[in-house]
């Protein structure tokens, strides 16, 4: 997986180039590919981002994150990642019902491009 954008909102700077693979964090991998989401209010603690702390939590500081799955053609194509720094986040409901809504979004318009760019 490579970030293709990855806005900070505090320092209002964008982020690139960051890659994650699942042959070097397999637990996050195969959480969110089995159950779409992952939703970690300490990222240090949670079992599926443990993994990922020295090389991208701690580079980043990075305290909290949901993130979940878009499927198109009933496959992973990509992810929504919401992340806390500085402070841990209690995620609610709401949150995860609004990224939910988000990625059907953007796998419908994902879908519409292609039906465009191969019809």
């Amino acid at each position: 997986m490579t970030c293709v954008h990855n806005f900070d909102a505090n320092d209002k700077i964008r982020l690139t180039d960051v890659e994650l693979s699942k042959d070097k964090y397999p637990r996050y991998f195969d959480k969110i590919i089995s159950e779409i989401h992952v939703l970690a209010d300490d990222v240090s603690s949670h079992a599926s981002t443990k993994e990922l702390i020295e090389d991208y939590f701690k580079v980043y500081d990075i305290k909290s994150l949901l993130d979940y799955i878009i499927y198109t053609d009933n496959k992973p194509r990509a992810v929504i990642c919401c992340e806390t720094v500085a402070n841990h986040r209690q995620w609610t409901e709401d949150d995860l019902n609004y990224l939910r809504m988000a990625t059907v979004l953007a796998s419908t318009r994902l879908d519409f491009a292609t039906m465009n760019l191969t019809g």
